[in-house]
């Protein structure tokens, strides 16, 4: 009856320690909540994200960038990035028009627009209208 219990005992142990590792800089996950745990895992996805966005901007690769950017900006609509995001966006579908010889200008004529439309108050929006001209 006693070597059951031990058994029970050393799994549950081991799964909490093992969990643990799985979420760097936490004593036991057993503390946190299911919803707090995949909070955590949503919220280091999103920076990811941002971050394989910035690495692809930083190494020249518009066009991983691009879509990076554009992807970052339709999941997380209540990220302080958003701005940011939307930006680069619009700028580097830009640059890809300007190298391609068969531009989408209406492409980044409407990322532009929604610039305009979604950051009103943005010190960029001068820059957005004139962009949304010059497509």
């Amino acid at each position: 009856m006693f070597f059951p219990l031990l058994v029970v005992f050393v799994f549950s142990a081991l799964f909490q320690i093992g969990f643990s590792l799985f979420l760097p800089g936490q004593a036991f996950c057993a503390e946190k909540t299911e919803e707090e745990i995949l909070q955590e895992l949503l919220k280091r996805r999103e920076e990811k994200l941002w971050q394989d966005a910035q690495d692809a901007l930083l190494a020249g690769k518009d066009k991983d960038a691009a879509r990076f950017f554009l992807h970052y900006y339709r999941k997380y609509p209540d990220s302080p990035n958003l701005e940011m995001a939307l930006w680069h966006t619009a700028n580097l579908h830009r640059n890809l028009a300007l190298a391609s010889p068969e531009p989408n200008w209406e492409q980044v004529k409407d990322l532009f627009r929604k610039f305009t439309i979604d950051f009103p108050q943005s010190s960029r929006l001068p820059d957005a209208y004139f962009e949304v001209g010059q497509a």
